[in-house]
């Protein structure tokens, strides 16, 4: 999307981004729960974002999908402890990748910070982000 180097392709880009993080967040969703519950949260959630992505891309855009993994991570974090009862070796061996998952997801957001606050305007003309980040 971003390779285009069009606006449109570029905020649908950041919908997917974050619809994905949205459908990770419903399916670890409580485990009472129906399923036809989560999908139709999902999905208004999901709906309502694509509005927000392009009405206010600088709220749904970085600043909605920091929060989305942040919240993705936490419910995560309630289902290992749920598990950690049942069986504490398999609980340490997901907790263990779960850490690992969320240091390599800081790592790339902070990549990323760093390449959208470093690049000058006259480097930014060049659309090298769009070339380096997605190949």
């Amino acid at each position: 999307f971003h390779a285009t180097l069009l606006y449109v392709a570029q905020k649908m880009d950041e919908f997917f981004e974050n619809a994905a993080i949205i459908s990770v967040f419903y399916l670890l969703g409580p485990v009472e729960e129906r399923a036809w519950q989560a999908l139709a949260k999902a999905l208004t959630h999901i709906v309502l974002l694509g509005i927000g992505v392009f009405c206010i891309p600088e709220a749904f855009c970085e600043v909605h999908l920091l929060v989305a993994v942040l919240l993705a991570f936490s419910r995560l974090a309630a289902r290992i402890d749920a598990v950690s009862s049942a069986d504490a070796e398999v609980a340490r061996a997901v907790r263990r990748s779960a850490w690992q998952a969320f240091a390599l997801a800081a790592a790339g957001f902070g990549l990323w910070l760093v390449d959208s606050l470093a690049c000058s305007p006259a480097v930014r003309g060049l659309h090298l982000h769009a070339f380096g980040w997605h190949f």
